[in-house]
């Protein structure tokens, strides 16, 4: 039995999205995304991001899930209750670092497939920000 197995890990991607002078690609402005990840059978998913900002002005990453690789939508976040009504109105949801960063985000994932998305904002020159995600599915 590997480590990962003995810590109930039992997928692992280092450099899922890996934007930076050293990557694969950089840090735009507009969304570069991951490859689809299948995650079926998957009950949690750990994510490793690390940040360093560089000339631009934050990051903004995002998760979005899937039932096959091809339609992606959006992690939503509730963004008011009516308390007259109880009607939810619900948003986007994304994260935003606006300083250098280092986080584990914990979430479970109930969908076959699972990509990330990251951006810069505020900047023009990207070629020194990083934005790093290692994924680990169990």
């Amino acid at each position: 039995m590997d480590n990962l197995a003995k810590q109930g890990v039992l997928w692992s991607q280092d450099n899922l999205l890996n934007l930076g002078p050293a990557g694969t690609g950089l840090v735009t402005g507009a969304y570069q995304y991951s490859a689809g990840v299948n995650t079926m059978g998957f009950g949690e998913v750990v994510c490793y991001v690390h940040f360093v900002i560089g000339a631009a002005g934050g990051c903004r990453y995002k998760f979005q899930f899937g039932p096959d690789n091809t339609n992606w939508y959006d992690e939503a976040a509730v963004s008011s209750i009516d308390g007259a009504t109880g009607e939810l109105t619900e948003v986007e949801a994304w994260r935003t670092y606006a300083a250098s960063e280092d986080r584990r985000i914990v979430f479970p994932v109930l969908d076959d497939w699972l990509r990330v998305g990251c951006q810069g904002i505020a900047g023009a020159n990207y070629n020194t920000t990083v934005f790093t995600l290692h994924l680990r599915a169990g």
